[in-house]
């Protein structure tokens, strides 16, 4: 009798419906890099700067010129050759949140630090 007691605690407090995901659940922390399994998978250069924001890696936007935000993370993804902006959505897309902010993310954020971005072969 206190195995089934046990069991049915365990149980009442597994996760269940009542969680929430965010940032760091697990479509937040990589996955395949396909999307599989993840709903809004990251197959634009559009979807993968909107992961970047997310993710608390970059700002939406900024007064400041010289920061690396959405619209320049768009601007820099579509100056790839179509390989290597494949290359960097897939990268950005699988990459975990922790991994993708850089030092001084989110608000002054060095664009040349997120490692992905090395992978577009400028």
């Amino acid at each position: 009798m206190k195995w089934f007691v046990l069991a049915l605690a365990c149980a009442a407090c597994s996760a269940g419906d009542d969680t929430a995901t965010g940032a760091h659940a697990q479509c937040g922390e990589g996955g395949a890099i396909d999307g599989s399994g993840c709903s809004g998978a990251v197959s634009t250069a559009q979807d993968a700067c909107w992961r970047l924001v997310d993710c608390g890696a970059i700002p939406v936007s900024s007064s400041n010129n010289n920061t690396f935000d959405w619209g320049a993370c768009v601007d820099r993804i579509e100056t790839y050759i179509e390989v290597g902006q494949q290359l960097v959505i897939d990268c950005i897309g699988a990459s975990s949140c922790d991994a993708l902010r850089v030092p001084g993310s989110p608000d002054q954020p060095d664009g040349n630090q997120l490692s992905c971005f090395h992978l577009g072969g400028r």
